[in-house]
């Protein structure tokens, strides 16, 4: 338990009067009752169960599990599998059409019921990994090759019921990303859960929505998370901090090689909770160093999460904020730092004061971040860039802005400079002969020496040209229609080509969503 933030909450009107833990007042009956939330029962309430047939051993369509869209997922009673018998399968179609085994459960609210994770068993070889969806918010796990591995991971407050009974809730299985090769799949590979469970965590185990695993970084306190190599090194660093507190650091000395990285744990409230949460921490990078930030699932050294900006050392320290994307809402998801992975010269990473906040002007939209860059002077969650002479930032220019006062400028100044952002929408369902489209505007206030291009998903096999014109020009990037109520990556990257003799800028505003004739609805 949490402490008094989770004790039950008083009735909303009725006349139950006090209910106790785990229990609501049901105002649907006559006389008002205290009711065990759902996956409670008994007296007093006890946890109970909240899955049905977590072994894969009931029929699908006609059991607990659903094939949502009739492509793709099956529930196989009679294979062996590798806990005990029953098994769901995604098969390779799943690569291409998002499909997913569903199962609609209803869950408590997070006041009324424990801290809860996932335990799964699972294999899922010649794909990016498999992710499991609570209603919008999605966890990320990793590939696991021939064997089977299980798994286990909290489930954050978009997994609970928001009425104070509780509500149906979305769960879902599926593939966590379309591959480069989805059209023409490998018959290798394969999806397959042997079990999947929703149990109480352990004491401590999951984080309070809001809060950072030891963000503060408290002498003595929960540890952050390092891995390193050869003579790489990191750990605690008294006086190293913010205001010469304790600090986290990675470091690396001259001459000397390996990687590091270091992690904390961040739970991401529903906006519902919090208005438009940002991450804030402290950081400080040697002088002339790239060190790589990012946020999702931590795997290993390879695999860290997505991007969430590349920092440009200067030797000194600095806060920075960012509006936290709507796809993180109601997730704990991992936030990770990284040395550079190369260099000759000694470099250094030190991190302090993680935590989240409220920013109202991140907005409120629920599909896309800050479709209007509206939080500037923030940085941008999803920028990446090849050296300390790019620059991928949002600004305030009310003057050049196309509707408001922010947008996203890309800045360079040398020859095969590289930067993009990236950001993650939540496609739109097609409408009837219209399928979903992302839309953008763009302008170069001079003549570019560069590509610009759209690329769509982490294959990045679908691109298309970014208009570079000296007005604002509109962009449509179609979407794949079968992934349709699922978060899928966009991505604008700039190349810049010779001919570059002093900084130039690409510049964008406005993203949208919605649907249109021009995009496919298959």
């Amino acid at each position: 338990m949490q402490g008094c933030e989770r004790c039950a909450e008083p009735p909303e009107g009725g006349t139950c009067g006090g209910c106790s833990e785990h229990e609501f007042c049901d105002t649907g009956v006559t006389p008002n009752t205290c009711t065990c939330v759902p996956g409670y029962a008994g007296e007093p309430c006890a946890f109970d169960a909240l899955i049905r047939d977590p072994g894969f051993r009931q029929v699908i369509d006609t059991g607990a599990w659903i094939n949502e869209d009739g492509k793709g997922a099956r529930v196989l009673p009679g294979e062996l599998g590798d806990l005990d018998p029953g098994e769901g399968d995604l098969d390779d179609s799943v690569l291409c059409n998002g499909a997913s085994l569903l199962q609609v459960v209803d869950m408590p609210s997070y006041p009324r019921a424990d801290p809860f994770v996932v335990e799964i068993n699972y294999k899922a070889e010649g794909v990016h990994g498999l992710a499991v969806g609570f209603d919008r918010s999605w966890t990320r796990l990793p590939a696991t090759g021939p064997d089977w591995q299980p798994a286990r991971f909290c489930v954050g407050e978009g997994g609970y019921g928001r009425d104070p009974g509780g509500n149906e809730v979305e769960v879902r299985i599926a593939a966590s990303e379309r591959l480069a090769n989805c059209y023409d799949p490998n018959p290798g590979s394969i999806i397959r859960v042997d079990h999947f469970r929703i149990i109480q965590a352990e004491d401590g185990e999951c984080l309070a929505p809001g809060s950072v695993r030891n963000g503060t970084v408290e002498p003595g306190g929960e540890v952050w998370q390092v891995l390193t190599e050869q003579e790489a090194e990191g750990g605690f660093a008294p006086g190293e901090g913010q205001n010469a507190t304790t600090g986290v650091r990675i470091t690396r000395g001259a001459g000397q090689t390996g990687r590091a990285t270091m992690a904390t744990q961040v739970s991401v409230p529903l906006a519902a909770s919090l208005v438009s949460p940002a991450l804030v921490f402290w950081w400080r990078g040697s002088s002339g160093d790239l060190f790589n930030v990012e946020l999702g699932t931590l795997i290993d050294l390879d695999d860290r999460g997505r991007q969430l900006d590349t920092l440009a050392g200067t030797g000194s320290g600095l806060p920075y904020i960012y509006c936290l994307p709507p796809w993180t809402h109601g997730s704990e998801l991992d936030v990770s730092f990284s040395l550079p992975d190369d260099g000759v010269g000694s470099v250094e990473l030190v991190v302090d004061d993680v935590r989240i906040t409220s920013a109202p002007d991140c907005g409120t939209e629920p599909d896309l971040l800050d479709p209007g860059f509206e939080s500037a002077p923030n940085r941008w969650l999803g920028a990446s860039v090849g050296s300390s002479q790019e620059t991928v930032v949002l600004q305030e220019n009310n003057q050049l802005a196309r509707s408001g006062k922010g947008l996203l400028e890309f800045t360079y100044e040398r020859e095969g400079a590289t930067l993009a952002m990236e950001t993650y929408v939540f496609v739109p369902p097609s409408d009837g002969d219209e399928g979903p489209v992302l839309t953008f505007h763009s302008l170069s206030p001079a003549t570019a020496s560069a590509d610009v291009k759209w690329l769509l998903g982490q294959s990045e096999v679908e691109t298309g040209d970014v208009l570079t014109e000296v007005s604002w020009q509109p962009n449509e990037v179609c979407l794949p229609p079968h992934w349709s109520s699922r978060w899928f990556r966009v991505q604008v990257r700039v190349v810049s080509t010779p001919g570059v003799t002093a900084q130039e800028r690409i510049l964008l505003d406005d993203f949208s969503l919605r649907t249109s004739a021009s995009c496919p609805i298959e």
